[in-house]
């Protein structure tokens, strides 16, 4: 397929090996994203965040809902900008299983180069134009392309409808504003430790938080 992709965009494939590491799928009640520059505007310092019920795939996939979307201007409460509406949470089934992660994103690439017919292509270039097969070439120009690469559980999630009825994250503004401002100070820290603004997902398991991976933030430089 690869090969075929390649023939057909008139690119020219250099490596031809990918890598994917394995994780333990961790039992979560709760995942989040965060970003820690506000990645709309570019401000530095303001912490921006998504909380959903369960694993991080109803986050990041395009089921119906919304997350707990909100922003924490620097020395300042976070701000809910809009209460969590995903009808389905995700869990880890009951035996437990392991996650496999390609290796690359999307953010790696020199993204204004990468795209042009005639030019050179590494594997994380070809992964982002796989992945997005169905567009054209230049769709993908200037195209950042976190979230591309499929995040495969080894065996399938279960999946059931979220009890909003007496979910915490919707109707306890206590619980919301410690939990958000956990993840915002998490935010800063990894920040602080890693040299630059930082993309972060993680898992909340019974009170504890836990990073899954921390990137550098790809942010517009024209901002």
């Amino acid at each position: 397929m690869a090969m075929l992709f390649e023939r057909k965009r008139h690119l020219i494939l250099i490596i031809c090996s990918v890598f994917c590491h394995f994780q333990e799928a961790l039992p979560a009640d709760y995942a989040f994203v965060l970003h820690t520059a506000n990645p709309v505007t570019g401000a530095k310092g303001e912490v921006v965040g998504e909380i959903v019920k369960g694993l991080g795939e109803v986050l990041v996939s395009n089921t119906s809902g919304s997350a707990l979307f909100f922003v924490a201007p620097p020395n300042a409460a976070p701000n809910v900008i809009s209460l969590p509406s995903k009808m389905a949470s995700m869990s880890v089934p009951g035996a437990g299983c392991l996650i496999a992660r390609s290796d690359s994103n999307g953010e790696d690439l020199e993204v204004r180069k990468a795209f042009r017919p005639g030019h050179t292509l590494g594997i994380t270039a070809l992964l982002v134009a796989l992945f997005r097969y169905h567009h054209t070439v230049s769709d993908c120009i200037d195209f950042a392309g976190a979230g591309l690469y499929d995040s495969i559980l080894t065996q399938p999630a279960s999946e059931s409808p979220v009890n909003y009825a007496e979910e915490p994250l919707l109707w306890d503004s206590g619980f919301q504003q410690q939990l958000m401002s956990r993840l915002v100070e998490l935010g800063k820290s990894m920040e602080a430790t890693m040299g630059s603004p930082q993309d972060v997902e993680g898992l909340v398991i019974n009170g504890d938080i836990y990073v899954v991976q921390s990137r550098p933030q790809i942010l517009n430089k024209d901002k």
